[in-house]
C-alpha cells in the first residue's frame, strides 16, 4: 500500500514505447523507475539485466526491476499488437496498456518503513551487483601515504563495510565525522549549501578532510543515488597503525598542517586577497560580499596525479588553488606549472564555454576552494549592485561580444515591434533597462508576480512549465507582454538562460508613459497579447 500510494500510472497506446532505467538517459522521464503492467499486453522490447527481447508481458509483469533496486540496468517496454485471430484480443490490444511506474527514491522510502522488507530488498540488490574491483587501499589518500602491504594488513581488521540504499544520506551536513568512506559500488550525489555540486562514483572517496582532521563536522551532504557499497576507515584506527610506519606517519602529519589553506576564521583575508587578484573580482567589490561568497566555497583536497579539472567536469564552477602545485594543459598547447593563488575557470561562473577545456592535474597535494555557479547566482540576488559588476565583466568577454555582434538585435528590428511608429519606439528605447543573465539563471519564474516585459537582444533561454521544457526563446524574441499590459499578474512559465543572455526590460510604468503620448499603439499591443495568449492556450490543450 505504501509503494502503490507513491506510484504513478502511465498509458501506452499501440506503437508507443517507454525507456526505463539507464536507457532513459540523464534527463529521461523513465530514469530511476520500474514499471508493472496493470492491464493489457506489453512487449518487453529490450532488457539489459536479463538479456531478454521481444517478450510478451501480461498484467503483473515487471519491467526493469533493477532500476528501483538502485543497480545498473535498463529496459524498453512498448505497446504492440501481437498477431492473433481473436477479435477480442485485437480490440483489447488496440486499447493500449496501463503501467504502474514506481520511482526509485519513493520505493526505498516506503521500504525503509518496514525493516524486514528493507533487509530482503537490500539482499536482492546486493545479489545483482557485479564483484567489486577495488578497495579502500587504492584510495588516493592511502596511496599518497605510501601504505605498504604489511601496513594495509594491519588496517584490514578496522575496515567496516556499509550498505546505503538509494536516497540514504551517507554523510549528513554538520555531522561530526572522522571517517573516510570509499565507494566500492554505486554512485552518490554531493550536496553543498542545498545545491548538487558533483557526483562520486566507484573508487571515489568521501570525507577526506574530516578524516585528516581539517574539518570537525561535515560541510556536505552525500546522498546515495544508486545502491552504494562502502568501505570505511576511522582516523583513530589509522593513527594507531601509523606508529609503526615512520615515513607514512610523517606524510600524515604534513596533511594535518594544511588546515591554514582551507576556510578558517584566522586566514580568510589571505584567501580573499587571492580572489581579488583576478579581474572578475578586483578591489571594488565590498568586503562583506567577498566574505559571503567565500563562505559559499567548497573545500577540496587533491593528491599527486589526481585530476582537478578535466573535460568531463561540469563547466559550472570556479577553482581557486590555495596551496600546492599543478600542471595546466590544453590540447595543442604546452603545459605549464601553476601554484598558490591561481584561479581557474572563472568565466564558468557566468556561462558554460564551448570547445576544448584545459586539464588541471595535481603535482603535489593541492588545497582547492571551488565556487558553484548556482550558489553565486543565488548570492547575487541579494546584492543587485554587485550583480551589475559581474554583468559588466560579462559584456567585456569576447564570447558575449561575438554573440551580440552576430544577432545585432534591437527594438527597431524585432518582429514584435515592426508595425510600431519610430517615435514611439524611440521613447520606449530610452526607458529600457539592460541586463545580462548568466547560464542557469532564471529570468522569470512561474507563479511569481511581475509586470515587466523582457526583450532578448542575444542569447538563448529555455521556457519551462512545471519544470518541463516547453519551448525556447532567443535573440530577436520577447516575452511578458501580457504582464506589462496588466492582463496577467503571475508568470505562467519559468524562463532559464542557457547561454549568456543580453536582455532589455520594459517596465509597465515606462510603457504606460509612452502610451499616454501615443495612445494609438495600445490596440497593437493588446492585439499581439491576445494572439500570444491564444497560441499558448492551444499548445496547452494539445492543439484542440
Amino acid at each position: 500500500y505504501h509503494i502503490r500510494a507513491r506510484a504513478t500510472t502511465r498509458k501506452l497506446l499501440p506503437g508507443q514505447e517507454l525507456q526505463l532505467g539507464s536507457a532513459a538517459g540523464s534527463e529521461g522521464e523513465g530514469l530511476k523507475q520500474t514499471a508493472i503492467v496493470l492491464a493489457g499486453q506489453a512487449a518487453l522490447i529490450r532488457d539489459s539485466s536479463s538479456n531478454k527481447s521481444q517478450v510478451a508481458l501480461g498484467p503483473g509483469g515487471v519491467v526493469c526491476d533493477a532500476s528501483v533496486l538502485g543497480v545498473k540496468g535498463s529496459a524498453t517496454v512498448g505497446c504492440q499488437i501481437f498477431e492473433t485471430d481473436d477479435e477480442d484480443d485485437k480490440q483489447q490490444a488496440s486499447a493500449g496498456i496501463d503501467l504502474l511506474l514506481i520511482n526509485r527514491l519513493a520505493f526505498w522510502k516506503s521500504v525503509g518503513c518496514f525493516p524486514k522488507e528493507r533487509q530482503a530488498f537490500t539482499r536482492l540488490a546486493l545479489e545483482r551487483l557485479p564483484p567489486a574491483t577495488s578497495d579502500v587501499s587504492s584510495s588516493q589518500i592511502l596511496t599518497h601515504l605510501g601504505v605498504s602491504g604489511s601496513f594495509w594488513r594491519s588496517l584490514q581488521g578496522f575496515v567496516r563495510q556499509r550498505v546505503c540504499p538509494p536516497g540514504t544520506d551517507i554523510v549528513a551536513f554538520k555531522d561530526p565525522s572522522d571517517t573516510l568512506s570509499f565507494i566500492q559500488q554505486g554512485k552518490a550525489d554531493v550536496i553543498f549549501n542545498g545545491i548538487k555540486v558533483r557526483e562520486v562514483g566507484v573508487a571515489g572517496c568521501i570525507g577526506e578532510l574530516d578524516f585528516i582532521g581539517i574539518t570537525a563536522t561535515s560541510p556536505l551532504t552525500v546522498r546515495a543515488k544508486e545502491l552504494c557499497i562502502l568501505q570505511e576507515l576511522k582516523r583513530k584506527d589509522v593513527e594507531a597503525a601509523l606508529t609503526r610506519a615512520h615515513v607514512s606517519r610523517s606524510l600524515w602529519k604534513d596533511l594535518s598542517k594544511l588546515r591554514v589553506n582551507f576556510k578558517q576564521d584566522h586566514f580568510f583575508n589571505k584567501q580573499i586577497e587571492m580572489l581579488r587578484q583576478h579581474e572578475m573580482f578586483g578591489d571594488e567589490l565590498p568586503q562583506a560580499f567577498m566574505k559571503e561568497m567565500y563562505q559559499l566555497m567548497e573545500e577540496r583536497i587533491y593528491f599527486p596525479d589526481q585530476k582537478i579539472m578535466f573535460e568531463e567536469n561540469p563547466s559550472n564552477m570556479m577553482f581557486l588553488l590555495t596551496n600546492g602545485t599543478a600542471t595546466r594543459a590544453m590540447d595543442g598547447e604546452p603545459s605549464t606549472t601553476v601554484s598558490d593563488g591561481v584561479i581557474f575557470a572563472a568565466t564558468d561562473l557566468m556561462w558554460s564555454p564551448t570547445g576544448p577545456r584545459e586539464t588541471l592535474t595535481a603535482i603535489s597535494v593541492c588545497c582547492i576552494l571551488t565556487l558553484h555557479r548556482h550558489l553565486l547566482i543565488a548570492l547575487l540576488k541579494k546584492h543587485p549592485e554587485v550583480k551589475r559588476h559581474f554583468e559588466d565583466v560579462a559584456r567585456r568577454e569576447p564570447e558575449m561580444q561575438a554573440m551580440v555582434h552576430e544577432h545585432a538585435a534591437n527594438i527597431y528590428s524585432m518582429p514584435f515591434f515592426k508595425d510600431c511608429g519610430g517615435r514611439f519606439l524611440y521613447l520606449l528605447d530610452l526607458h529600457l533597462e539592460s541586463h545580462i543573465f548568466f547560464s542557469d539563471e532564471a529570468i522569470v519564474e512561474e507563479g511569481f508576480e511581475g509586470e515587466d516585459m523582457y526583450i532578448m537582444y542575444a542569447g538563448t533561454a529555455d521556457v519551462q512549465v512545471c519544470e518541463m521544457k516547453v519551448g525556447q526563446v532567443s535573440g530577436g524574441m520577447c516575452f511578458g507582454e501580457m504582464a506589462v499590459l496588466g492582463l496577467m499578474k503571475k508568470r505562467t512559465a519559468t524562463v532559464v538562460a542557457q547561454t549568456l543572455c543580453d536582455v532589455r526590460i520594459l517596465s509597465r510604468k515606462s510603457l504606460e508613459e509612452a502610451l499616454k503620448e501615443f495612445p494609438e499603439e495600445l490596440f497593437r499591443f493588446e492585439s499581439l497579447a491576445a494572439t500570444r495568449s491564444r497560441i499558448s492556450l492551444e499548445k496547452r490543450s494539445g492543439g484542440q
